[in-house]
């Protein structure tokens, strides 16, 4: 596949893709090319629809059923053969309500990095709400901090944007930066002050941190995203304003956290408050007839 890889790569690029996508979509190219052992261009529709059959057979997640199609159809597009995928059909998304983690969790969390570039990386995270994939492409000139700002250059959606500098989180950055004096990019790999950390790397940490804190919930380094536009929409900050912080295209994205706000209707006060079950008195021993849920 290495002329017409080189050809979807440059074709994605002229379009605006992040390198991410550029790469997750060569992948599942790549896969369907081996599936079958010949270029993709030699395919036939029922080929590619017998692929996705294959996919969801093996239990293939609905998310990833549409990764693989967008994929597909893009390199079908870019070769005028857009007929290719008209028969594939994928299910509904489903969006799911997000995991968020509570301010205590939080804390548990940052207290339990073991450097300085830890607690300066998951800090700014949270403080701001920025995509683990922006933090890993911020350079030193992307941070103000006289207007406590943090300019978003590379963002999913292809648009610039400015988000908050918490005080904490400036005053880590700033000692950050004189103890590790990164060059241009301000978090580097081990190895290269030129090339950034992984967003691999970046998870893996996140998750021997999240161990130690005890932390239960399925989390990700995207969980502190969920966290902060939950926690500032808690806290009565306007939605129009989440919206811009988070970079969001759409409103709809941002009320999806309205069902994570524990400051509104989840305050709401259950019925069962409203009787008193201590005056039922204590149970005594098991009466003969009575229902046991061991049995």
């Amino acid at each position: 596949m290495g002329a017409l890889k080189e050809k979807m790569i440059l074709d994605m690029r002229l379009r605006g893709y992040s390198e991410n996508t550029i790469d997750l979509y060569t992948d599942c190219l790549t896969r369907l090319a081996k599936e079958y052992m010949i270029s993709p261009l030699k395919l036939k529709p029922n080929q590619v629809y017998d692929f996705f059959i294959k996919m969801k057979e093996n239990k293939a997640s609905a998310a990833y059923l549409r990764i693989f199609y967008s994929a597909i159809k893009l390199f079908y597009k870019i070769e005028n053969k857009a007929y290719m995928t008209k028969a594939i059909s994928l299910p509904k998304k489903v969006r799911k309500i997000p995991i968020i983690m509570n301010k205590s969790e939080v804390k548990a969390f940052l207290s339990e990095c073991r450097s300085l570039q830890e607690r300066t990386i998951f800090s700014l995270l949270y403080s701001s709400g920025i995509r683990g994939s922006e933090l890993i492409n911020l350079r030193i000139e992307d941070i103000d901090f006289e207007r406590k700002t943090i300019y978003i250059l590379k963002s999913k959606t292809r648009k610039q944007r400015y988000t908050i500098l918490s005080d904490q989180a400036a005053n880590l950055l700033k000692n950050y930066i004189l103890t590790y004096q990164p060059k241009e990019l301000l978090f580097f790999g081990f190895k290269n002050k030129n090339s950034h950390i992984s967003m691999r790397c970046l998870q893996a940490t996140f998750q021997r941190i999240a161990k130690r804190a005890g932390i239960k919930k399925k989390v990700q380094v995207h969980t502190f995203r969920h966290s902060f536009a939950t926690h500032l929409m808690e806290t009565g900050n306007n939605l129009v304003y989440i919206q811009k912080l988070l970079g969001h295209s759409f409103f709809s994205s941002t009320l999806i956290y309205l069902h994570t706000d524990s400051s509104t209707f989840l305050k709401t006060i259950s019925p069962l408050e409203s009787i008193d079950l201590k005056h039922f008195g204590s149970f005594g021993k098991k009466t003969q007839g009575s229902f046991d849920f061991s049995m």
